[in-house]
């Protein structure tokens, strides 16, 4: 049987933070992006898997920030999105309409 399935990674949020500069080039304008891998079968998200993945950037020379407190932050308070669970949602809708139809005969 032809059954495509795999992982991706989506954005879950964006943000920028100003309260740290950069070491490079002094700018205090550091961009924010959180990803969170999910399993999909046939190109529709699943299920999320795995942790979520913070990465700071400058949003002016590009060089990479480790900033601990601002990624533990990010990664509590940035909340996966109903749509990574959409191919769940729609199998479970399935199977209770077919067993609501299945009693009302």
């Amino acid at each position: 049987m032809f059954f495509i399935h795999g992982k991706k990674t989506a954005r879950i949020k964006r943000d920028t933070y100003h309260q740290y500069a950069c070491k490079n080039c002094k700018d205090f304008d550091l961009d924010i992006r959180v990803y969170r891998e999910y399993f999909h079968v046939f190109f529709l998200p699943f299920f999320p898997i795995g942790y979520k993945e913070v990465k700071i950037r400058c949003n002016n020379c590009g060089e990479p920030k480790w900033i601990e407190s601002v990624q533990k932050h990010y990664e509590k308070t940035s909340r996966t999105p109903f749509y990574l669970y959409g191919a769940a949602i729609l199998l479970i809708l399935l199977i209770v309409s077919c067993v609501v139809v299945e009693f009302t005969m």
